[in-house]
Order: C-alpha cells, then sequence, then structure tokens
C-alpha cells in the first residue's frame, strides 16, 4: 500500500469506527523554513481545537507493522485526551490583556520562511527573523503554542515592535536560558560519547546556549543583556555558531584564531546543517561574533561584516 492509498484507508476506517460527534479533516500546516506537514485532526464535538497529527509519521508505524485499527485507536486516544485547563478556555483572542504575558518570540530563516513571513508579524535580525508566539501551555514537558498571526496582532493593534517589546521580557521568564559546556550536554543525552568535537577544532571547550524547555533556544541570544553578560564573563567577543533554531553554540573569541581557524567554524556549521539536523530546524550557514565593545552581533564572512 503506498502513502496516498493509506491515507484513504485511514481516514476511511476512521469514519467506519467513529460515531458523528467527530468530525476528520486532512490539513497540510506550513511549518518552519517552508516544510509541510500533512496531517489529519479529530475534532471531537464540544471542544475548540484538537491535535494535529502526522500522517507520514502514522504511515512509518504502518510500515513498521502496525495495523490500522491500532493507529486509528491511538488517534481517538490522542484526541480523547483531556487538554489543559488553559487550552480547553480558548475560545477567543478578542482580550489581548489575558495574553500579553504569554506573547515569546523565536529565531527563524528568513529566506527559508518568505511565505510564512507574509502572514506573520516579524523583525529582521541580520539574515534571521525574529518571529512571536503565543504559549497556551508551558508545564514540564507539555508545550502547547501557536505562531501569532497578521490578522491576530492587527485585532490587538500591536505592531511587530510591539510584540518584541513584550517578547523580550516574556521568554526570558518563560523560558530562562541553559548555558552549560557541550560535553555535559552530550553526555547527558549519549552517556559515554567523547569523540562529538571535530579533530582540527582549535578550541577544547565549546558551550551549548538555549532555553529551559530546548525548545526555539536560539532565540536566547535575543535575551536582554545575555550576551553581553558571557562576554564579560569570558573578558573576549564571542563567536556564535547557530546550531539549530534550538540552541548555539559558543566560543570565547581569540587573537590566536587563525583564519582557518574561523574557516573550520563556517564549515562545521554546514556540515551540521546539511547531515544532522531535520529541514524544519535548520536556523543559518553563517558564523556570527558578538562585540563587546559595541554590544552587536554581526556576521562573519570573509573578513566583511555586516552589522545588526
Amino acid at each position: 500500500m503506498n502513502y496516498e492509498e493509506f491515507c484513504a484507508a485511514l481516514q476511511e476506517e476512521l469514519f467506519n469506527m467513529l460515531d458523528t460527534g467527530y468530525s476528520i479533516h486532512r490539513e497540510h500546516v506550513l511549518k518552519n523554513n517552508g516544510v509541510v506537514l500533512d496531517s489529519l485532526a479529530l475534532l471531537k464535538a464540544g471542544k475548540h481545537c484538537s491535535p494535529v497529527i502526522s500522517l507520514e509519521m502514522l504511515y512509518e508505524q504502518f510500515e513498521k507493522g502496525h495495523s490500522m485499527s491500532e493507529l486509528c485507536d491511538y488517534m481517538v486516544s490522542i484526541t480523547d485526551t483531556e487538554l489543559p485547563l488553559s487550552v480547553a478556555g480558548l475560545t477567543s483572542l478578542n482580550h489581548f490583556e489575558d495574553f500579553r504575558d504569554r506573547i515569546t518570540c523565536r529565531l527563524v530563516a528568513q529566506d527559508k520562511n518568505e511565505e510564512l513571513l507574509k502572514t506573520i508579524p516579524w523583525i529582521p535580525c541580520l539574515d534571521l527573523a525574529v518571529i512571536f508566539s503565543l504559549v497556551i501551555e508551558s508545564e514540564g514537558e507539555t508545550q502547547i503554542s501557536s505562531v501569532i498571526t497578521n490578522v491576530v496582532s492587527a485585532s490587538w493593534n500591536l505592531t511587530p515592535e510591539d510584540l518584541f517589546s513584550l517578547a523580550a521580557e516574556n521568554t526570558p521568564r518563560i523560558y530562562p536560558a541553559n548555558f552549560r559546556r557541550l560535553e555535559t550536554v552530550i553526555e547527558e543525552y549519549f552517556p559515554g560519547s567523547i569523540d562529538f568535537v571535530p579533530e582540527d577544532c582549535p578550541v577544547p571547550t565549546l558551550y551549548v546556549l538555549t532555553n529551559s524547555s530546548a525548545h526555539h533556544g536560539a532565540a536566547c541570544v535575543l535575551y536582554p543583556d545575555k550576551l553581553k553578560d558571557l562576554a564579560d564573563a569570558f573578558g573576549k567577543d564571542l563567536l556564535i555558531l547557530p546550531s539549530s533554531i534550538h540552541e548555539v553554540l559558543i566560543i570565547a573569541d581569540s587573537e590566536a584564531f587563525t583564519e582557518r581557524d574561523y574557516h573550520v567554524f563556517c564549515n562545521t556549521i554546514q556540515n551540521v546543517n546539511r547531515e544532522s539536523i531535520l529541514p524544519e530546524d535548520f536556523l543559518s550557514d553563517h558564523l556570527y561574533r558578538y562585540r563587546r565593545e559595541t554590544d552587536r552581533m554581526e556576521i562573519y564572512a570573509d573578513n566583511s561584516e555586516a552589522l545588526l
């Protein structure tokens, strides 16, 4: 059974097993970097929202031996799960004061999100875009949020600059920054792994900057004074390697670094982007430098640097 045949069969199976209290919708959801999620949503009568479940993920499970009936039962169980109170009560976005403390920011690539950026408020940041999301639930492993659209921001009568001002206060509070040595992070997730730094890497110590949820943590570079405080602690400028939308690597800059060293950093970024991350998690191929003197982040590229 090919993919399209599977999708049709799954919808038919759901239609036959469910009563009229459910509606079934196949949706194409535009995600980060132009990635489109082919999904199925079951909306139960009386509920205002429902989980969106990837059809491609379900098809992978089907190919691994899970029956159509098992997949349908899984979808129904997800749909029937009681939503957090903050989600269950989310029927309208008309009252801005109810949501102002939940507005946060994310960093995404500009050039890979041209279509998305037409529909949402955003602010340019070098080759990146600062976009905004509404945190609906953030408790433990439960992370539910929604990107703020032009329609929503217009209903609130807020400009992108207004949203950024609110997000600059809310995001560090909701998602505190997490700064640790890279080997500590690797050891936590992959115990016993030590060969994670390229042999020609010119520095022995790299650091990971992300947030407490490790989700959209690259936005930590936007936190007020975060890069300044780190640079002051090192007593040096910072090199910033964007490993994904979820985290960046930080290296203390050094006068001892040669052009070849910077070339290694640039190659490392590109190799990780091509070989180790999902397309929707890509952030940038560029190496960045934070300068203490100017309190600015810059793009490093072939001795020419574009100021933020």
